[in-house]
């Protein structure tokens, strides 16, 4: 075991306690180059079955465990395997999914058998009526042989155009099912189409709130309710407030994301309504607390909101405005620099 810096044993992967005896039985007592750890927060109900159980009494059960069987008072590393459950609930969610779609798959199908069946059949009671007929006909001597070689020759024509009309008509009730399905599509769709102005906002100089009152759907109180509120260019405001007091909605309705259930937000005396929506958007930024480090350079971080051909020059001035020109200066490629620790 010469060499050896860690050696991680798992309760139940061998059998109960199997490792635990063996490392015990090999090598205690334990040389100093060696690192004890063991993994906790699952267990076996069955062969090949492993469920998380991320309880602190089952975990301090399964440590203190594993301390007797290996003859120890601490160990140097506890890993926490899976101990959430979120796993299992997001499978079982995609297995639920996965099984509608599956029902549906099967009704549509089923469907389309018994048409061909409903088909088939009616097509092969006419050819039977109609061959019935010929052989009445032919038996009775009420056509002769010629005429009855021609009614065959008949017959099997509009047997196969009958054959062809409802195999035709199979498919254009299949192709309809798939026309209803994107005609619903394209009306749900047009509920989410953003119904705003057209008017082309410059850099606002006030923004402001009258008598604003904001009800989200299904909601049983206003967030918020008449509302007034301004801020003018240069200012900075802080929104301070309790959980669910409507901070995020106040911002939603100054960008223009949210408009309001009564009152209205202007921008420049300009109704949020009546300003087109993406122009809108442009004049706002985010700064989250915890802001996405995105593995590109320092330049498309920069300008990943709005990115343009040729931009140095503006970039640098948000750099300055911002405070970052300063980290710029020290990177070895300046805005080339991949911001990537891989």
């Amino acid at each position: 075991m010469e060499g050896c810096r860690a050696w991680p044993p798992y309760n139940d992967a061998y059998g109960p306690h199997t490792v635990e005896d063996l490392i015990r039985r090999a090598l205690h007592p334990y040389p100093e180059q060696v690192l004890l750890a063991t993994k906790v927060g699952m267990i076996r109900p069955g062969p090949n079955v492993w469920k998380p159980l991320g309880r602190p009494d089952y975990l301090r059960a399964a440590v203190e465990a594993c301390l007797r069987r290996l003859a120890v008072d601490r160990l140097d590393l506890c890993y926490l395997h899976r101990t959430d459950t979120l796993a299992p609930y997001l499978l079982d969610k995609y297995r639920s999914s996965g099984v509608r779609v599956d029902r549906v798959n099967d009704q549509a199908a089923w469907q389309r058998v018994r048409i061909n069946i409903a088909g088939s059949a009616v097509s092969g009671l006419v050819s039977a009526l109609m061959w019935a007929g010929v052989m009445v006909l032919l038996g009775t001597a009420t056509i002769s042989a010629a005429a009855a070689g021609t009614l065959v020759f008949a017959l099997r024509a509009a047997s196969s155009g009958l054959y062809g009309i409802v195999g035709y008509g199979s498919e254009l009730m299949r192709t309809g099912r798939y026309l209803d399905d994107w005609e619903a599509f394209v009306q749900e769709a047009a509920g989410q189409r953003l119904d705003r102005g057209t008017i082309v906002p410059d850099h606002p100089r006030h923004v402001a709130l009258h008598q604003v009152t904001h009800r989200y759907p299904e909601a049983d109180a206003d967030t918020p309710h008449e509302m007034n509120f301004e801020v003018r260019q240069g200012e900075i405001v802080a929104v301070v407030g309790e959980n669910g007091s409507g901070k995020t909605t106040l911002m939603k309705l100054l960008s223009g994301l949210n408009l309001p259930t009564c009152g209205v937000v202007t921008w420049d005396s300009v109704s949020t309504r009546d300003l087109e929506p993406h122009a809108l958007w442009k004049q706002c930024a985010v700064v989250p607390q915890e802001f996405a480090r995105w593995p590109m350079t320092a330049r498309e971080n920069i300008q990943l909101g709005q990115p343009q051909l040729d931009m140095d020059k503006a970039i640098h001035r948000a750099a300055t405005a911002s405070g970052a020109d300063a980290v710029i200066k020290i990177l070895r490629s300046g805005l080339g620099t991949l911001l990537a620790r891989e």
